[in-house]
Parts: C-alpha cells; structure tokens; sequence
C-alpha cells in the first residue's frame, strides 16, 4: 500500500518566469495545502490540476472529486502579480478565508470569478480591477489600492475593514468600489497615500458608487496631510467622497483673526467719528 504524497507549504513558494504544473512535473503529488506563501511574479505560473490533486486549503462547497464548487480558500497567502497566474483546475472560491493578493494588471486567479465573500483579507493593488458575478460581503480586511476598480454587480456589505489607497485626483489614480444595486456600510475605512503623493485643497474622491447607500463607517483613519489641510468624508445617497478641506484649526485660526481685523477695523471708525471735547 503506498501512501498519499502531502507537500506542505510551510514558507514562501517562489515561482518567478516559470511555470508549474503538478500533475506534469510531480507525478506523485496526491495532496497539496498551503501554510506558509504560494506567490507567482514575473510571468510565474502555479497550477495546481484539482483533479488530480487535492489541495487542502479549500474546503467546504460542492465537491466532485478532488475539484469543490464554491468552496472557501482558507489559510496561507495566495499572492499574484502581474501577467502572472495561479490556476486551480476546475474549482472554484466563493470566500476567502486566507490572505489574497492580486498586484497589478496581468494577474489571474480564475477560481475566483465567483467569489462572493471575504472574512480573510483580499488585496486588489495597482491598477488590478475586479468584478464580481453577483453581491459581495466583506467581513475581514478588504484593499483597494491606486488605480484599482472593484465592481460588484448586485449589493456590496461592508462590516469589517477597508483600505483605500489614494495616488491622484483622476478618476483612475485611486482605489473605488461602485455596486448595482445598493451599499451598506459599517466598520472602518482606513485611507493611506501612495508613495510621493500630495493631494491638494479642494481634491475629491468618489470612492463609493451605488444605486443607493446606506449606514456610515464607525471610524475613519486619514492621512496626515501637510499645510494646514485635512481630509473629510461625505455621505450622498448614491456615493461617499473624500475631500481635501483646510484643518479645522486652521479655519478657526484665520477666523480668529478676520474677526480681530474687523473688530480693529471698527473700533478705528467709530474714534474716527467721534467729535472732539
């Protein structure tokens, strides 16, 4: 009796210009799960042929065979980046339950064309856009990095985390989310700048796009911005934006002194009138 083939991925699984195929190069692979980091770059590819193979990370869904249908990836990171892919045959996830990356255009993890859900946290970087078949849950940590456009075709959910990544003012220099139908929002946002970037006074942000939306995010984290400015959000029935408004203390500054100069500037009329003794 010959026992099943387990490779654990305790650390970093490094494909870079090359490509991988299990069932062609490791005969023997009977069973796969990853712990540690699976990463494709540089045109890597990691295919995993879920026929053959079972690949322990996913978990619940329908299975036939070693292959689920709407399963959840748990555990490990699953990191993609430009032109560059991981491919599990035949399966498909539904949630993620590990950390996802998806890094610039070009990188492909077909599995989750119907992804649905996230209680891990998925990544979507660099100009990376991603739509969804359907609503979209997040209960974990959920990124939108520059440039990044994530479409959910039915109604979006937020209860946990988001990370909005902003690199300019246009329309394709930051990270946003626009749903079919409607947005629910509660949890955090979390608003970081890309490197060397400044916004200035008066720069918007449409970040939220949706039919119709609801709830307000219990806390915002900002930037610290320079010059006296600070960031704002608003709440519309149909988006939420950010914008870049004179700090708070700096506006009750220069009121301060405009109602000093007026005061000054009326004390000097009414001596100007009065009559000599």
């Amino acid at each position: 009796m010959s026992l099943p083939l387990l490779v654990n991925s305790y650390c970093t699984f490094h494909l870079s210009g090359i490509s991988l195929n299990f069932f062609q190069v490791q005969l023997l692979l009977d069973i796969f799960n990853n712990i540690g980091v699976v990463e494709a770059r540089n045109g890597g590819r990691f295919e995993a042929l879920s026929g053959n193979t079972t690949i322990q990370n996913l978990t619940d869904g329908t299975a036939n065979g070693n292959a689920i249908a709407n399963a959840t990836l748990s555990d490990g990171t699953w990191a993609v980046y430009g032109n560059s892919t991981i491919a599990i045959a035949n399966s498909t996830i539904a949630r993620i339950d590990a950390n996802v990356i998806l890094d610039g255009p070009g990188s492909s993890f077909a599995a989750l064309a119907r992804l649905s859900s996230n209680v891990g946290s998925f990544a979507l970087l660099h100009g990376r856009d991603f739509s969804t078949l359907g609503g979209f849950l997040n209960r974990g940590e959920l990124t939108l990095g520059s440039g990044v456009d994530f479409r959910v075709a039915d109604g979006f959910r937020s209860t946990n985390m988001l990370h909005v990544i902003l690199a300019g003012s246009d329309i394709e220099s930051f990270g946003q989310l626009s749903a079919g139908t409607s947005a629910l929002l509660a949890g955090s946002l979390d608003v970081k700048l890309d490197q060397n970037y400044q916004p200035n006074l008066g720069d918007s942000f449409t970040i939220i796009s949706a039919a119709f939306v609801s709830g307000t995010f219990e806390s915002v984290t900002f930037p610290q911005l320079p010059g006296g400015e600070a960031m704002a959000i608003s709440y519309a029935p149909d988006h939420v934006t950010l914008t870049v408004v004179p700090e708070p203390a700096s506006m009750a500054l220069a009121l301060t002194i405009t109602l000093c100069a007026a005061r000054r500037r009326r004390g000097f009329i009414f001596r100007k009138l009065q009559p000599p003794n």
